[in-house]
Formats: C-alpha cells, sequence, structure tokens
C-alpha cells in the first residue's frame, strides 16, 4: 500500500533524494536519438527504491546513466550510409546504391513524457528517398507527445453482471440510466435502487486494467464467482468496510449474494487475484451508493489515496464520497431525471469530473 510515486517533472532528482512509492515505473529522462535506432533513447533513468535499514528516509532515488550502443554495422545497401546531425527536405542523402529502391529514415528531436514507460516519440523523421537518380531527405514534423496525465479507470467492467428488477442479470454495457438494480441495505436481501447516473461512462474502452478476484465457499469450490474491478474502486469485504480492491487478498471474505437475493458474507473467501484486460468500464450510481456486481457487494465510489480505504483513519472514503455526491443526488435523482447527462472524452461524467479534479488537487496540497 505505499503512495504511487510521481516522478519529479523538469529534471532528474539528485541521488538519494527520499521519495515514496513503489517505483514500479522508472523515470526517465534526457531523450536522444542514437545512430542505428529507431527508438528514442533515455540517457538518465532514476528509481524510487527501498532504503533498509533507515526509518528517516525508507525510500530514496537511485539513478544510473547511458550512453548510446555503439551503431551497428552499417546497410550493405547503402555504402556505409549513416545519418547526419541534423537534416532538411530536399538535402542530398550520402551513401546509398541510386537505383535499388531501397530508403533509410533518420530520426530527430527525441521527447517523451517523464514517468511513462512508452518509446517516447521522434518529432522529426528524415526518410532518405530516391528522386531522379539522386538520394534526398524527405522530412516529417510531427508534435510533441501529449503528455497530460492518463485518465484512471475506476469502475466496472462491461462484462459485469448486475440483477435489474423484472429483467434478471443483464450486462453492466446494457444497464441504463433509470434502470432498477439490486444494492444493499440493512435487510440480508438488499433492494432495488434506480441507477440515477454513470460516474463513469466508456463503453467502447478497451485494454482497460482492472483486477479479476475469485471468491468461494473453501469447502465447495463449485461455489467460484469473481468480479471483474479496477484497483481504485472500493469494494465490501468482512471486517473492514469497503476497500480499494488493490488492497484485497487471498483469504479475505467477501460480502456475496446469491442468484436469489440471499446474502452469504461468510462462506466466500478470496481464492485468487489476476490482473486483467477489459473491455468498457461502468461506474452506475445508486441513492444508496451500493451495488451488487457478479454478487458481490460494491460501493458506486473509488479512493482519492490509492491503498487508502479512509481518510486519515477518521472516514471512509465511501462515505465521503456519498456524502460529496449528495448535490448530483439531488437534482439527478430527488428532484428530477438526468438521462441526458454527458460525458468527456474520458467517459467521465460532466456532474463528476470537475469536482473530481478540484478534489484531488485539493489533496495534492
Amino acid at each position: 500500500g505505499q503512495t504511487p510515486f510521481t516522478c519529479p517533472k523538469d529534471e532528474p532528482p539528485m541521488f538519494f533524494t527520499a521519495c515514496e512509492g513503489d517505483g514500479d515505473n522508472p523515470c526517465r529522462y534526457d531523450p536522444v536519438a542514437c545512430t542505428g535506432l529507431d527508438t528514442v533513447f533515455w540517457t538518465i533513468q532514476c528509481n524510487c527504491n527501498s532504503n533498509s535499514g533507515s526509518l528517516d528516509d525508507p525510500f530514496i532515488m537511485v539513478c544510473n546513466w547511458f550512453d548510446c550502443p555503439p551503431p551497428p554495422q552499417p546497410l550493405e545497401n547503402f555504402n556505409n550510409f549513416f545519418c547526419p546531425p541534423s537534416a532538411q527536405t530536399g538535402d542530398k542523402c550520402n551513401g546509398g546504391m541510386p537505383g535499388s529502391g531501397d530508403i533509410q529514415v533518420c530520426n530527430y528531436e527525441p521527447s517523451g513524457c517523464v514517468g511513462r514507460t512508452d518509446d517516447g516519440v521522434f518529432q522529426k523523421t528524415c526518410t532518405c528517398k530516391e528522386n531522379s537518380g539522386n538520394r534526398i531527405f524527405d522530412c516529417v514534423t510531427a508534435g510533441p507527445p501529449d503528455c497530460s496525465p492518463k485518465p484512471s479507470f475506476s469502475c466496472f467492467s462491461g462484462d459485469s453482471l448486475v440483477e435489474v428488477k423484472d429483467a434478471g442479470f443483464v450486462a453492466m454495457r446494457d444497464i441504463q440510466i433509470g434502470d432498477l438494480v439490486r444494492t444493499d441495505t440493512t435487510s440480508n436481501s438488499g433492494k432495488f435502487e434506480p441507477i440515477y447516473s454513470f460516474g463513469h461512462y466508456a463503453p467502447d474502452l478497451k485494454d482497460a486494467n482492472m483486477l479479476r478476484i475469485h471468491a468461494a465457499d473453501p469447502n465447495d469450490p463449485s461455489t467460484t464467482a469473481s468480479i471483474e474491478i479496477s484497483p481504485d474502486h472500493l469494494m465490501a469485504i468482512k471486517g473492514q468496510g469497503y476497500v480499494p480492491a488493490s488492497t484485497v487478498k487471498v483469504g479475505d471474505t467477501v460480502i456475496h449474494f446469491t442468484e436469489d437475493g440471499g446474502r452469504n458474507d461468510v462462506s466466500k473467501r478470496v481464492i485468487d487475484i489476476e490482473d486483467i484486460k477489459a473491455a468498457g468500464v461502468f461506474a452506475p450510481f445508486t441513492p444508496s451508493g451500493t451495488i451488487i456486481v457478479n454478487g458481490f457487494l460494491a460501493s458506486c465510489f473509488i479512493t482519492l489515496q490509492p491503498g487508502q480505504s479512509h481518510l486519515f483513519s477518521i472516514a471512509s472514503f465511501h462515505s465521503l464520497a456519498h456524502a460529496f455526491e449528495l448535490p448530483h443526488r439531488l437534482v439527478c435523482y430527488y428532484l428530477s431525471s438526468c438521462s441526458d447527462e454527458s460525458y468527456n472524452t474520458a467517459g467521465i461524467s460532466s456532474w463528476v469530473a470537475k469536482p473530481l479534479e478540484l478534489v484531488r488537487w485539493l489533496w495534492r496540497v
């Protein structure tokens, strides 16, 4: 449950700088173009590593410096072709065999996003092409990479099932605002409540990172059930309340409902957890802030601090989010309907996007 580390954006950190997090994603700096490589090469890479034995700084930054690898042997058909330090469209290419039809690519202006594990991009690419018996460069310029934060997908997969009143079990991708779905109350069988909004609605999203959590009665393996849920989404664990799915462990007892609506929160225990890629992401909101998905009791909300279920051990993020949602719930459930709500390009409801951005900004401050 370490807080994910955020890479310093402007320049590499000083060696042995204190940091927080698990260091899974390296911080990379100073991208360069290396002769013979068709991808960006990063000359500095830093990781947030455990500093065993230190109570003051349990995690520190450790950086390594790298040089371009030796260039490969020149291509036989290019007579010792090499990329010049710079090139423009129309410049003559050195080497090559006129009439061979072969081409060679030179990359310039490398760039990338700190803290990302993608390869980065070359903002300028010049291709050596044959032109009227000569070889000249044809250059194409692209913009810098988009380094804006990638949206986090905190929700359920499109294949997840919810029980809809008078319709039975329906895939999450097929439910709509106004549908009555089974939720949790103090009664053992739960009750049906309307979906008044989708906090997240992205039916066309592919390859969303999620967890598939399997649970079963240890004495009866045939009772296995599973839920596909994003790591930051909150789900109910007996004795712990609503916790981020990322913190669920094998052996935890889930609160599970059988197909007839009966509650079974004693024998179903987590037996396996796997990382998956899911298609379609959905986060329906109900008045109680709860929903039963594939039989598992879950919250409609997410944690605002990865790996944590409570704010300073005082109030649960589930309760805080439910209270925070009151204005939205008041308008779209108690006073009217918001069946025509809109979503941004990431699929976040317009009711949720700006307030969530504000809350996360305040949290960082």
